[in-house]
């Protein structure tokens, strides 16, 4: 019983800081996502990232809008991509 106790002594400290974050994400078919950030937003191509080091392959986009302001982040993996964050007036 004692080790126990003493095991949810030491334990209870790491669980209660060791919380994770989860974001809902919006995922699309790549070729609709893409065609609505370019046709419907009219954001161009700032930054592409690719092959990055992970186990899906995935790559990084960033688009703006330089008149309105507007910027769409994007992870594309194989034929499905998710919008991770859009906003409008940064400074890219």
């Amino acid at each position: 019983m004692k080790r126990l106790l003493f095991a949810f002594f030491i334990m209870f400290p790491l669980l209660t800081f060791a919380s994770l974050a989860y974001k809902p994400l919006e995922c699309f078919s790549t070729e609709s996502l893409l065609l609505t950030i370019q046709n419907q937003y009219q954001e161009s191509l700032v930054f592409h990232l690719n092959n990055m080091v992970m186990k899906n392959k995935s790559s990084i986009m960033m688009f703006k809008n330089k008149k309105t302001g507007t910027w769409t982040l994007i992870e594309i993996f194989n034929e499905n991509s998710c919008v991770l964050a859009a906003g409008q007036d940064n400074d890219i």
